[in-house]
């Protein structure tokens, strides 16, 4: 990862390597950030889609039974909705099908429940 900071009035770059990660977060967790990492990558998307990504992240639980699970689902759907509309509108590189899209977001879901996983094992 390349990460882009400001500090005072210059732009630093620090870079963030699958070591690093593992020796914060733990090799698997380390493993799945960065195949998530270079899927994203593939579809050259931009920093909005990454955002609306965390957002389907954060809303996606599986079968993990939850109060207010119906808002948390109501959210998913929202934010799954709005990342194919903005997908499909305002992507720049290779254009997205809507099965491409899907697969994406299959994908992303898939990757979010490992990692809840793996975090959680790691408590």
């Amino acid at each position: 990862f390349r990460l882009e900071v400001d500090i005072g009035n210059e732009t630093q770059f620090i870079y963030v390597d699958d070591k690093t990660v593992s020796k914060r977060a733990g090799e698997g967790i380390s493993k799945e950030l960065f195949k998530i990492s270079s899927l994203f990558t593939e579809y050259s998307l931009t920093l909005e889609a990454y955002l609306l990504l965390i957002c389907i992240i954060l809303f996606t639980r599986g079968e993990m039974q939850m109060e207010k699970q119906t808002k948390a689902d109501l959210s998913l759907t929202h934010y799954n909705r709005l990342l194919s509309k903005y997908l499909a509108a305002s992507h720049t590189g290779k254009k997205l099908s809507n099965s491409t899209i899907q697969k994406l977001l299959t994908e992303v879901s898939a990757a979010a429940l490992r990692l809840r996983g793996l975090v959680l094992t790691d408590l």
